[in-house]
């Protein structure tokens, strides 16, 4: 249904153009003004998640729930209902390197950006990381280092040199917070996170 709809899409967005209106997206709400998008059920696993269904793209009722792009699965652990915004099930093709996907992907890009579509991966959703207490040193066993080690290179990244220890501090509580669209953040604990480097690249 995924690739039927982004192609239904496509040729709807191509007839759009004739549509004697300058902004693209609202040339295409006169062509179709009852869009309604397939989301995914979500976000989050709690009991006041939002049920899978077909959501309508121009509803401008107070509250009313928008449909959102998952391009970045960090930010998508963290969205709650409380911020009014549900995946998308349709429109949603990864990047690829086979040409047919990749041409599926490309009319996504296009269409989200008409129709004004909020993307996870936008500046403007900021994911942060908080600590409490003051950072300690400690010391890890070399055990646990070589485990960090291999994680580091799962990650696709590359130590400078293999010979410094990984630097292991303790805090006394980690926060992952999002915030979206300048309101309020939700938050999520968390028992470890990469340290940014500091000035001696440690």
């Amino acid at each position: 249904i995924n690739d039927a709809f982004t192609h239904a899409m496509a040729r709807v967005l191509e007839e759009s153009k004739k549509v004697p209106l300058k902004d693209p997206k609202l040339a295409l709400k006169r062509l179709v003004p009852n869009l309604k998008l397939f989301c995914k059920e979500g976000p989050g696993l709690s009991k006041d998640r939002f049920p899978a269904r077909w959501l309508a793209l121009w509803d401008k009722e107070a509250g009313a729930v928008k449909p959102m792009l998952n391009d970045d699965s960090e930010k998508a652990a963290m969205l709650t209902p409380a911020q009014g915004y549900q995946l998308l099930g349709v429109l949603d093709h990864p990047e690829s390197r086979f040409p047919s996907l990749a041409r599926l992907e490309a009319k996504d890009r296009v269409l989200i950006q008409t129709l004004g579509i909020a993307r996870l991966g936008d500046s403007a959703l900021q994911l942060r990381t908080r600590i409490t207490g003051t950072p300690k040193l400690m010391a890890g066993t070399s055990r646990l280092k070589v485990v960090f080690r291999l994680l580091w290179r799962s990650a696709g990244r590359v130590l400078k040199d293999e010979a410094n220890d990984i630097r292991l501090l303790k805090c006394d509580a980690i926060c992952r917070e999002l915030e979206v669209n300048g309101g309020s953040s939700t938050g999520m604990e968390a028992f470890a996170v990469w340290g940014d480097a500091n000035s001696q690249g440690e």
